[in-house]
């Protein structure tokens, strides 16, 4: 949850529910934009090669301010690959 809530942050969202097999995210609570569940095997889950997730932050400075972020919590990333001004995707 630590890692989430500190990297969501960086683009302006922020955890909206909590459960405890998952978590939401968003603006606002009505604005929901990423749900996250515990899978019900306990095994770790892959995403496999090629998975990626792809962000929508309010201007380039949050992409930076979340790669940098991720970067410190995690193995560093990928580079952000921009989709559109403030569109973005990051692959591990």
């Amino acid at each position: 949850m630590a890692f989430y809530d500190a990297i969501m942050e960086t683009i302006g969202v922020k955890r909206v529910w909590t459960h405890e097999k998952g978590l939401g995210y968003g603006r606002n609570e009505n604005e929901e934009k990423l749900n996250l569940f515990v899978h019900p095997n306990s095994e770790d889950i892959s995403t496999g090669a090629g998975f990626h997730l792809a962000f929508e932050a309010p201007n380039r400075e949050a992409v930076h301010r979340f790669h940098a972020g991720a970067s410190q919590i995690l193995e560093k990333p990928h580079s952000p690959s921009f989709m559109t001004q403030n569109s973005f995707a990051i692959s591990w």
